[in-house]
């Protein structure tokens, strides 16, 4: 019995000591991780407010931020991929839409915290968009046909600042939004094809292409809202 108080009492010992060691054995933390989800639909599913829903200007749906704890400054990327294949058929006209849309961005970012809870967040963002869509369209009426390929290429690249405002729910939790000014100038290349098809009469086709440079300034006001975890 007194042998497995002695033992006992030496683990409870061993344990204190283990605790009690130099913290500086072990290696210090020196960078913080982030990882956000734009979270404008699950608040909607929970809370809502109106059914006036204003429109979500971002389109980078996951970030990720990576912080020095001495230097408050650090990298912070955005990322969004919008895949929609939408086929409609009303009798006479048959559609089908393919939608193929990436987004992102990469930047230096500063961190400032403002208040215990408050974080405020500049950064400087570099660009790029990639958007392809296509549409096939068929219609038939009376002895005609005609089909409709659509497909439009656009491909652009910019930057610009970009400030973020987050509140700590817990250690770990955050949710956030921010506002951004971005300049974009890209290339828009647009190719249509109509074939007509007249039944015991022949066909006719005609094409029609595009290629067009676009400068976009535009400004987000911060409508899209983060949910946001330290890793």
């Amino acid at each position: 019995m007194h042998f497995k108080k002695i033992i006992l009492a030496f683990c409870v010992f061993i344990s204190i000591q283990s605790t009690a060691q130099d913290s500086s054995s072990f290696p210090q933390k020196k960078w913080t991780h982030v990882m956000g989800v734009q979270a404008n639909q699950l608040i909607r599913q929970v809370f809502n407010f109106s059914n006036n829903n204003p429109t979500i200007n971002n389109p980078y749906l996951l970030t990720y931020t990576a912080t020095n704890l001495q230097s408050n400054w650090g990298v912070d990327v955005g990322f969004g991929y919008t895949y929609n294949n939408i086929f409609d058929n009303d009798g006479n006209t048959k559609k089908e839409t393919n939608i193929n849309d990436l987004y992102f961005r990469v930047g230096v970012q500063k961190q400032i915290p403002l208040t215990r809870k408050f974080t405020s967040q500049f950064s400087f963002h570099i660009l790029y968009d990639l958007l392809n869509n296509k549409t096939a369209t068929i219609q038939e009426f009376n002895f005609q046909k005609t089909s409709i390929n659509s497909k439009s290429n656009i491909a652009r690249y910019g930057g610009g600042p970009a400030m973020n405002l987050r509140y700590k729910l817990n250690s770990r939790v955050f949710i956030g939004t921010e506002m951004n000014y971005y300049f974009k100038h890209g290339n828009t290349k647009t190719d249509i094809t109509t074939i007509n098809d007249f039944q015991g009469q022949g066909s006719q086709t005609a094409t029609s292409k595009a290629d067009n440079n676009v400068t976009t300034i535009l400004l987000n006001v911060p409508t899209a809202i983060f949910l946001q975890i330290k890793l």
